[in-house]
């Protein structure tokens, strides 16, 4: 799997709640190989990316960036289903607001 198979996707977690899309990656350098470790997801991870003002950020704060681990993924299709333990609850201890 490569990352342009995941960049733009939409991910619904196990228990059917549509989360975003892909936005962007989190990536470690292992020797000679790059391995993603966590996946932006939402519409603040697209804030986030953009590097917009932080002014703008503000009056967007309601909107919520997932950064989800890569073992959290469960298969990749259409859409990317996330693995049968990660329901919205879980989930939601991977968010971040806007702006932090």
């Amino acid at each position: 799997m490569t990352l342009q198979t995941l960049l733009g996707k939409q991910v619904i977690t196990s228990d059917g709640q549509r989360l975003g899309r892909i936005v962007d990656f989190v990536a470690r350098y292992d020797g000679s190989q790059v391995l993603i470790t966590h996946i932006s997801v939402g519409s603040a991870a697209w804030i986030a990316r953009l590097e917009l003002p932080s002014a703008l950020a503000w009056m967007l704060r309601a909107t919520h960036e997932f950064v989800l681990p890569w073992e959290a993924i469960g298969t990749v299709e259409r859409e990317v289903q996330l693995d049968h333990d990660w329901g919205s609850v879980r989930c939601n201890g991977f968010r971040a607001r806007a702006g932090s």
